[in-house]
């Protein structure tokens, strides 16, 4: 099976509809796509928030729920296990999206490793934070 790697303004027009013509474009290609066959990078999806609350000023809320329907759909190849992670520290804290992907990141991939940081947010919300010396 083909695969094919979805740009941020592909979801963005589906998200907001701010293009008719193009978010029906859009729509039409997720209704033919088969099963994992769009794939969504992490970054796309950092993206994908970035865009959402600065460009669209969508509160956190809206855009963890449009984030969270990616995940459910079964046409898209997404990280789902560490996007999801993602989204409850970014629920649950008051931290950037990128941070909480951070988070989720040592705690998924490399099961609760240290990170380097001076972010002293991030220090409060994880205990393995360390600064270097």
């Amino acid at each position: 099976m083909n695969k094919t790697i979805l740009d941020t303004n592909i979801l963005i027009r589906f998200f907001t509809n701010d293009n008719k013509v193009m978010a029906n474009k859009v729509e039409s290609l997720f209704k033919s796509a088969k099963k994992n066959e769009l794939v969504i990078p992490d970054v796309i999806v950092a993206e994908i928030v970035l865009v959402l609350e600065s460009f669209y000023e969508l509160p956190k809320n809206e855009i963890i729920e449009k984030i969270e329907l990616l995940l459910l759909f079964n046409k898209f190849e997404i990280n789902r296990r560490i996007i999801q992670e993602t989204l409850d520290n970014y629920k649950e804290y008051s931290i950037s999206y990128t941070d909480a992907y951070l988070l989720a990141f040592a705690k998924v991939q490399y099961s609760n490793t240290n990170i380097y940081s001076f972010d002293k947010g991030l220090q409060k919300v994880y205990k393995k934070v360390i600064e270097p010396s």
